[in-house]
């Protein structure tokens, strides 16, 4: 049995971003996503995270 877990982030980057905020948001978003469950995806906007939305399994 293999298990993998897959994070992705998209977030718009400007003059104050730095590469170590983005390291930490792909980790915490990571970490969110493991722990609500198998077999899901979810989309989180990097500027308010509070408003994530699961994408359902095909």
């Amino acid at each position: 049995m293999l298990a993998t877990e897959i994070g992705n982030l998209i977030q718009r980057v400007g003059w104050n971003s730095v590469m170590l905020e983005f390291a930490e948001n792909i980790d915490e978003l990571l970490y969110q996503a493991k722990h609500n469950g198998r077999m899901r995806a979810e989309l989180v906007d990097a500027d308010n995270k509070s408003q994530a939305k699961k994408i359902p399994s095909s």
